[in-house]
């Protein structure tokens, strides 16, 4: 389904009726409200810096803004790339400052921690990936950062696969399987080439 420039993905529309059949309907609720606060980070520097949005993908796992191309300097990108991070920093301060019940706090609180968690990881298509792109972007050329972190993404992929199975958790073993299917998007997009070891050093000697 589409709406304008937002698409919604048939795994965000799964998530809620699987969350609706299981009677878990409300904590879904409480979960997007603070994927909700997370994005609204990331659209309030994108409004500030005058970056228009081509597209927004709502997804069973959260959202993925896309930018129309424009070249924006690196500490615009980084206010945009760490603005949901941000909010969820603020979310974790401010949360038990409100008169929740403590079931509803403590809910809250762990999804904050948990899209916090992720997001940190340098795992396309979450936001630490973007950071560290735009970051290594300084130094080095598209194509090589693109190599390069197809292969940094994979290996915390790896690690977040690790965990999450020592976890035993369903839903986020689902989490890191559609991570692991977005990997094949970051391949096309850097038109993968094979990363040789001279690679590593000719951005050096340049």
């Amino acid at each position: 389904m589409r709406f304008a420039k937002i698409e919604i993905r048939l795994s965000a529309v799964l998530f809620l009726g699987l969350c609706a059949y299981s009677g878990f309907l409300r904590e879904a609720f409480l979960f997007l409200g603070i994927f909700l606060c997370h994005e609204l980070g990331h659209l309030f520097w994108i409004k500030i810096f005058g970056a228009k949005v081509s597209a927004v993908h709502l997804t069973g796992i959260g959202g993925i803004i896309e930018l129309e191309a424009r070249t924006l300097p690196f500490w615009q990108h980084l206010l945009i790339d760490s603005g949901g991070i941000t909010v969820n920093i603020i979310l974790a301060l401010i949360i038990p400052l409100i008169k929740f019940s403590p079931h509803t706090a403590n809910l809250l609180l762990s999804y904050n921690r948990l899209l916090l968690g992720f997001n940190l990881f340098p795992v396309y298509p979450l936001d630490g990936f973007h950071l560290l792109f735009h970051g290594l972007n300084l130094f080095f050329d598209e194509e090589y950062v693109y190599d390069l972190l197809f292969y940094v993404s994979l290996l915390f992929l790896i690690v977040l696969a690790f965990l999450v199975f020592l976890s035993k958790s369903i839903g986020l073993l689902l989490v890191v399987a559609f991570l692991f299917l977005k990997q094949t998007k970051l391949k096309q997009l850097k038109k993968l080439s094979r990363l040789q070891t001279y690679r590593l050093l000719m951005p050096l000697i340049r």
